[in-house]
């Protein structure tokens, strides 16, 4: 994943990305936020369809890649609200971080792992995840983590792959 951070900057094909986007139900207000960006779209779906973010929120992106679901995110929060993003990959953290500057947004990106986030406890109203939580090694522990930094109430919005058990190799855990 730090290969991917090493090559955002290259430009992709950014009507492919506004299909793919658009194919997993993102809208395009949230294409248009995601702009030049939206071809380092790395997603395996769109959290913002059950997260029903407000404006003031405080919201989480576990798994943040390259920033666009936390750019989508400081949009739907605004100016009231505050997005932070974590993520294993520390080039990919540092260009989200660097595109949320070129931006003028007030996001803060930090290398963590979704196992031990470093947040206190009872912090954010909203938690979106887009594609991340296939690479948790121990699930049971990042959704305990996610529980204890969500305030009562709040919402969580994963979006990730699944296999079939059955097909699984013997002693590997999903």
């Amino acid at each position: 994943y730090n290969r991917v951070g090493e090559t955002a900057h290259l430009e992709g094909d950014s009507r492919r990305a506004r299909a793919i986007m658009s194919y997993l139900g993102y809208s395009n207000h949230q294409i248009e936020i995601a702009g030049p960006d939206a071809f380092n779209y790395q997603g395996v779906g769109n959290p913002h369809k059950h997260a029903r973010i407000q404006p003031g929120e405080r919201v989480l992106d576990v798994g943040s890649g390259l920033g666009i679901d936390s750019f989508i995110a400081a949009d739907q929060t605004g100016p009231d609200g505050k997005v932070v993003g974590i993520d294993i990959s520390k080039s990919e953290v540092a260009h989200a971080q660097a595109r949320a500057v070129q931006r003028g947004l007030d996001i803060r990106f930090a290398v963590a792992d979704m196992e031990s986030i470093p947040l206190p406890d009872e912090c954010v109203d909203v938690i979106i995840s887009n594609g991340a939580f296939c690479l948790a090694s121990d699930k049971e522990r990042a959704f305990a983590e996610l529980y204890r930094v969500l305030k009562p109430g709040g919402r969580i919005s994963v979006c990730t792959t699944t296999t079939q058990a059955e097909k699984l190799q013997k002693g590997v855990k999903w």
